[in-house]
């Protein structure tokens, strides 16, 4: 009998052999521990001995030979040659020229490494040949193409750089014929062609193969090329900045794949959006650490970062900034931004010494008009400068006057006005002038 198990029905399958006097053409099939008989339609003819295997190749479980048996005569035995295929159950004959001779019980085995059924020898029981047999034959199916794929090395390249195509399948006849379009009108004939891009972008590669057994096949495969993301351009103006003055920053890319998506972190605990231009505004002395990190549609990151400084700036009060003299002033002296710690000078406009305490006092011993400048220097040897005008009067009533007058003057008009609860006398121009004195008596 033959006997081999159909791994694409699934069951071991048994045809013919021989019981008493006779040869037998059933098929049967077992399956979870059952016996079935089959009864498909057009089956081999009733023969013993027959070589029976499984062809993976084709998916198909393959018949050949066997020998007939008649009680009268005897042997030897008429031997048979044909071929046949099990799937699906049904039984089809495919016997061909050239085939082995007729025999039964030779070596029948599918062998991966050849993609075939070999066989070896076997036993002939009739015609001239009546000893064993050992040649050895192969039953090869064509195999279609199958499985095509294109491989590109390197899968995504920069633009210039070529890429190797391979096109990867299983089976066919050979030799095979190749036929390659890479999406920009390029075209080729070659089975593993070199091709460069000239720009970035997303190009459709589709190859076609066929073989000798006129079976083709076709793949495509998407390349991108591309040019990787690249660090950010980043930008903030302005650059050194005031506290509580808008920082704009901005971010320019090269590279990747938009559209991007942006992450800002400040430096002040301060963080942006998905913007590629941002504000932001400072409210503590620097220096800040401000980064973003942007990402492209494919999932690259790239980083950048700038240094903020705030700008430098003197801050100064004064107790007074008008009065006689002596007119005793404390100055109160500070600074906002730069880099700590700072240093104080303090030029008072009278000729006096600098101070270079933060929070002097000074005497103004004279009348006049002074002009008081503070310098402030951190520990980078920036400077800020601002001022404050003082002004000293002649007396007490005009020390009194001083303020008025700087603001705008006194803006009284004929007659007397009062003044720091002074009073006093004013010529009435185009009056009459012979008017007594008042304080001549009658």
């Amino acid at each position: 009998m033959g006997m081999t198990y159909d791994a694409n029905d699934g069951y071991v399958l048994l045809f013919g052999g021989y019981g008493l006097n006779e040869v037998l053409g059933d098929t049967w099939k077992f399956s979870g521990g059952l016996w079935t008989e089959l009864s498909p339609p057009s089956p081999p003819l009733p023969r013993g001995a027959p070589m029976m295997t499984y062809d993976n190749a084709t998916g198909t479980a393959v018949l050949f030979g066997g020998f007939t048996y008649f009680p009268d005569p005897g042997p030897p035995f008429p031997s048979l040659n044909d071929t046949w295929t099990f799937a699906g159950g049904a039984w089809t004959n495919v016997t061909s020229t050239p085939a082995p001779a007729q025999r039964s019980e030779g070596a029948f085995v599918y062998s991966p490494a050849d993609s075939c059924v070999l066989l070896f020898g076997g036993n002939v029981w009739s015609g001239p040949n009546t000893d064993n047999q050992n040649d050895t034959w192969g039953w090869c199916a064509a195999p279609p193409l199958a499985g095509l794929s294109i491989i590109a090395s390197p899968p995504m390249p920069l633009p210039g750089v070529a890429s190797t195509f391979i096109a990867s399948f299983r089976g066919g006849v050979s030799p095979f014929n190749y036929s390659w379009a890479f999406g920009d009108g390029i075209t080729s004939g070659a089975s593993n062609p070199v091709h460069a891009y000239s720009a970035v972008g997303y190009y459709t590669v589709k190859v076609w193969v066929n073989d000798s057994a006129a079976h083709d096949a076709n793949a495509t495969e998407v390349i991108h090329v591309y040019v990787p993301l690249a660090a950010p351009s980043l930008t903030a103006n302005p650059n050194p900045a005031f506290l509580g003055q808008a920082v704009n920053f901005s971010s320019v890319e090269t590279g990747g794949t938009s559209p991007y998506m942006y992450a800002w972190r400040f430096g002040d605990g301060g963080i942006g959006g998905n913007l590629s231009n941002i504000t932001h505004i400072y409210t503590t002395n620097g220096p800040f650490e401000a980064e973003v990190t942007v990402s492209d549609s494919l999932g690259a990151t790239a980083r950048a970062s700038l240094n903020i400084t705030i700008q430098l700036q003197a801050l100064m009060q004064s107790s007074a900034s008008t009065g006689s003299p002596p007119l005793d002033v404390t100055f109160t002296g500070g600074a906002q931004g730069g880099l700590p710690p700072y240093s104080y000078s303090w030029d008072f406009g009278d000729g006096t010494p600098i101070s270079t305490v933060q929070n002097p006092n000074h005497i103004f011993g004279s009348p006049g008009t002074y002009t008081v400048v503070l310098v402030v220097t951190d520990a980078d040897g920036n400077h800020a400068t601002n001022s404050i005008r003082v002004q000293v009067g002649t007396s007490p009533s005009e020390g009194a006057l001083a303020l008025p007058l700087i603001a705008g003057g006194l803006g009284f008009g004929a007659g007397a006005a009062t003044v720091a609860g002074l009073r006093f006398w004013r010529k009435n121009r185009g009056k009459d002038s012979s008017r007594e004195d008042p304080k001549k008596t009658p």
